[in-house]
């Protein structure tokens, strides 16, 4: 079985309109070349580098000489499905949004694959297939276009699995931002994916082990009282790994509240006033001592 591993690569290096963006859609499988009864997985990507995306709409069409035997978000950088990828007749529909843009190579979901007929397995993205650029007005960045094959031969006496993989590698970090008081965050995780986020609500700019947790999700809609407190966002992939990201709506009272010197200050300015206060009652009852009787006439 070779182990290196076959790039097919799509709607990289097109003829586009001067109103058209370049990014693009690529399959990642273990090899060029498979046999009939072979389990393989092939990983639909997204390539971005060029300029962010906003959103993902369309299909891929799986060629006859494979049938679908599973599809696996695990893995994948998407935080805000529209439309989670969903197996049709021999096609993966799926819609996806990307809060604030993505740029970068990554995972959108996995297909797990059986061979089942020899030939040349010719993937395509179905014509109704869009990516949109995160420019405010979704430009359109691409469509449908073809994809390379995988050669598939006779069946072997030992048929290849799929192979499990193991994950310990926690989501990426990540900065969560706001928009229209809402909060948008997204992890990217390389490992088997399926980020969960969780957020908890604090005075001070750490979490604690006795404040509770509430399972959330991107966007995130703040709060009156959000904005007066530091937010502590954990994301968590199905391996249990876990990113931990804060974010502070900075109003003048959550400056000093966020603020480490605030734990400093306040004390120090205490001690301050109750050393002022009991020097001036010194100073007041010294002066009452000092002051000579009256003399009767």
């Amino acid at each position: 079985m070779r182990s290196s591993t076959f790039i097919i690569v799509a709607l990289l290096i097109l003829a586009l309109p001067a109103s058209v963006h370049a990014a693009g859609i690529e399959l990642v499988a273990d090899d060029s070349r498979s046999n009939i009864k072979d389990v393989i997985d092939v990983y639909v990507k997204i390539d971005a580098n060029t300029e962010p995306v906003g959103a993902l709409e369309g299909s891929l069409i799986v060629p006859p000489e494979f049938e679908i035997t599973g599809v696996s978000t695990d893995g994948s950088i998407v935080s805000y499905w529209i439309n989670e990828a969903e197996v049709g007749n021999k096609s993966v529909s799926f819609a996806m949004m990307f809060p604030g843009g993505y740029s970068g190579n990554s995972t959108l979901f996995t297909l797990t694959l059986r061979a089942v007929k020899e030939g040349r397995a010719v993937f395509a993205l179905g014509q109704d297939t869009t990516l949109f650029a995160a420019d405010g007005v979704s430009t359109i960045v691409q469509s449908g276009h073809k994809l390379d094959s995988i050669v598939i031969g006779p069946a072997l006496d030992t048929p290849r699995v799929a192979v499990q993989k193991s994950d310990t590698t926690p989501p990426e970090p990540f900065t969560p931002g706001v928009a229209d008081m809402q909060l948008v965050f997204n992890a990217n995780d390389r490992g088997v994916g399926g980020v969960t986020y969780t957020i908890q609500r604090s005075l001070l700019p750490i979490p604690f082990d006795f404040l509770a947790w509430e399972s959330v999700a991107s966007p995130y809609e703040l709060t009156t009282f959000d904005t007066l407190l530091a937010l502590h966002i954990m994301a968590t992939d199905k391996a249990g790994n876990e990113r931990l990201s804060r974010f502070v709506y900075y109003t003048p009272v959550q400056i000093v509240i966020d603020s480490w010197l605030t734990l400093v200050v306040i004390p120090v300015l205490l001690i301050l006033y109750f050393i002022i206060r009991m020097s001036t009652r010194r100073r007041v009852s010294r002066e009452l001592t000092q002051v000579p009787p009256r003399i009767k006439v």
